[in-house]
């Protein structure tokens, strides 16, 4: 940083007639020097296709010079911040016109339906070569899936991102399905042959996220392939929805490398759950949504962090007791069930847990450590019993709570308040009570009166009263 002496901003001055003030020098503020445009064309080409389509488009007003980079920039083409415009004819006028190479092509199903045809023509196009990400998918709701057209097997030695949803796979391409840069690949219910998916696998060696989906429909949903589950030792991400894993098969299988596991409407029995988690050794993130087939379920995982369950009312074999056993990392447990919820949730070592939600009256048990809550007639009656050793993550480790269908009546203060008195570094309690019931300000502050802030452990923690969704609050670490 240089010093500018006095002789010297004179000498600036006097250059400026009439006092005019020198051109600002570049940097943040307004009129500064436009450095962006030094930058080589290479560069700028890059930062323009990592932009929306429509922004991309926009900068073509800035100068000749950006005009002719939009032009030659490798191309990002898909419906983010296009809105209405986007049709086919827009598609077609714009691989027509690009000189420059694909980077990612994606269509929606609003403007495919079931034209292969069209698909396949614009796949073919060299505005496309060299694509790294493609995402198609035909409309839903036709019977007969469309055929994946021919010409995109022709990105198979570029493309990193692949998602293909609802058409057919041809049954003669296995021996082509080759994709040795493909990361992340997902199916949304495409009609596949297991020797064909499982070809598919075998051919994708760099593979590191998988996602396999069919459509919400009647359940239990389609299987998974038993082979293809043998080909995903390596992946660290999988999504499974809408399926069911059939018995004894997961035991078969080992995933070392898996960080990240959702389960999401899917049906697999309670041995198959916990056997499949135990052949993750390393899984850092899980989430159950509404799946069923098991009433049980234990976690015992050295690493896992995170876990979400959510579940509906009407399984009869849904969750009914979670216990975390030994989960010396676990830092997040998000279990949200229906109003009428009678789940046992005992936390017998969780060290490090900062965020625990959501609790309802109705869950028929509580532990936590040593201590024991137990309500009895839909929340008339809680009684708390407990020894004189301390729990851990009350005591350095939990930071968030929520407590759902909060009353106000003496049982839920008294458990509430317990958290209140005992919870050594609790820096949030957020008491979610029925947005029908008519609450006012000295209601409020009555409820925090008899909760005992005073008494509060933690000087920090701040206690909230609403009646909103609790998954931001919980995602928020």
């Amino acid at each position: 940083m240089g010093v500018v002496t006095r002789a010297q901003a004179k000498r600036r001055k006097s250059h400026h007639p009439d006092g005019e003030k020198p051109p600002p020098r570049g940097g943040r503020g307004a009129g500064g020097a436009d450095l962006i445009s030094l930058l080589p064309d290479e560069i700028m080409g890059s930062i323009i296709s990592l932009l929306p389509t429509e922004q991309g488009a926009r900068t073509q007003i800035l100068s000749s010079r950006w005009r002719s980079l939009w032009r030659s920039a490798p191309l990002n083409l898909g419906t983010s911040g296009i809105g209405g415009i986007f049709s086919k004819a827009v598609v077609s006028r714009i691989l027509s016109e690009h000189q420059g190479v694909g980077r990612r092509f994606s269509v929606p199903p609003f403007i495919l339906a079931d034209d292969s045809a069209t698909l396949d023509g614009w796949l073919r196009s060299p505005a496309l070569d060299h694509l790294q990400e493609l995402d198609f998918s035909f409309h839903p709701f036709i019977l007969s899936r469309p055929l994946m057209p021919h010409s995109a097997l022709r990105f198979s030695s570029t493309l990193r991102v692949a998602a293909f949803g609802f058409c057919k796979f041809p049954d003669n391409a296995a021996h082509q399905l080759q994709f040795p840069n493909l990361q992340h690949l997902a199916l949304t219910s495409v009609t596949i042959s297991e020797e064909t998916l499982r070809a598919m696998l075998a051919g994708c060696p760099a593979l590191d996220k998988f996602v396999l989906r069919y459509i919400l429909g009647s359940s239990p949903g389609p299987q998974v392939p038993p082979s293809v589950l043998h080909f995903l030792s390596n992946i660290r991400i999988a999504e499974f929805g809408s399926c069911q894993f059939p018995k004894g098969i997961v035991h078969q299988v080992h995933f070392p490398n898996l960080r990240s596991l959702v389960l999401e409407t899917v049906t697999i029995s309670e041995g198959s759950l916990h056997a499949m988690l135990s052949g993750c050794p390393a899984l850092n993130s899980l989430t159950l949504g509404y799946s069923c087939g098991f009433r049980q379920f234990k976690i015992n995982s050295l690493k896992l962090k995170y876990v979400e369950m959510y579940f509906r009312g009407s399984h009869a074999d849904r969750l009914q007791e979670l216990i975390v056993e030994n989960a010396p990392c676990l830092e997040t447990l998000h279990h949200q069930g229906p109003y009428e919820d009678n789940m046992h949730i005992s936390i017998i070592s969780a060290p490090k847990l900062k965020i625990l939600g959501r609790l309802a009256d109705n869950i028929s048990r509580l532990e936590l450590g040593t201590t024991i809550f137990k309500t009895h007639i839909a929340g008339k009656n809680t009684q708390r019993h407990c020894s004189q050793g301390r729990i851990e993550c009350l005591d350095h480790h939990l930071k968030k709570l929520w407590i759902s269908y909060y009353s106000g009546k003496r049982p839920h203060v008294e458990f509430a308040k317990f958290f209140v008195l005992n919870a050594g570094v609790l820096e949030s309690l957020v008491l979610d009570f029925d947005p029908d019931k008519k609450v006012s300000g000295r209601w409020i502050e009555n409820q925090r009166r008899q909760l005992r802030p005073e008494k509060r452990t933690s000087i920090g923690a701040q206690i909230d009263f609403t009646f909103r969704d609790c998954s931001s609050y919980l995602h928020d670490g």
